[in-house]
Parts: C-alpha cells; structure tokens; sequence
C-alpha cells in the first residue's frame, strides 16, 4: 500500500440519518491500523474494502461510531502532589533494584 502525503491524508465518515451501518474511507497510517485490529475482533460486523493503493473504505455498524471531547484531568494540589510523591517511591524502588 502506498502511502499519501500527511497533508493529503484524511478520514472521511459517512452515516445516513436511515441507515444502521456506517462507511468510513480512510488512508490515514494510524486509522487504517485501528480499523484493521477492529476487523480481526469483529469480522461478522466489520468488513473492510481496498479500493486502491492509498486507502480503505470500512463497513460497521454504526453504533461503533463515538464522538466525544478528550478527557480534562482536573486535580486538585493535594491529588497532584500525592502523584508526585508516588512517582517519585516508584522511581526509587526501581533504582534501588539495578
């Protein structure tokens, strides 16, 4: 498979409001390798085309379609300081061990 330019690279998902099922096209390197790992879980529900040299198109059901905000770890200074003390026994024990 070839690969496209970065800049050239997209992901392109298209859901029909009466559809259950969902297309993805993609030549993303990193998509295309997610999709793939979904395919070898799940080969009866998704099904994946090669229509050329650059990218893939993905068939599923559309409910394995997510959109959703990154998540924001907002801690307190006391959380992140326990953090910080935690990392740092951990860093010890593991020099202590070599």
């Amino acid at each position: 498979m070839k690969q496209t330019p970065t800049e050239e690279q997209e992901t392109t998902i298209i859901m029909e409001a009466l559809s259950k099922t969902a297309e993805i096209y993609t030549c993303e390197p990193n998509t295309i390798r997610q999709m793939e790992k979904l395919a070898e879980a799940h080969p009866d529900e998704v099904v994946i085309e090669r229509p050329d040299d650059y990218g893939i198109i993905v068939r599923l059901p559309r409910k394995y379609i997510k959109v959703k905000a990154p998540r924001q770890g907002v801690y307190s200074e006391e959380r992140k300081q326990q953090a910080r003390e935690q990392l740092a026994k951990l860093r010890e024990a593991r020099q202590n061990q070599f």
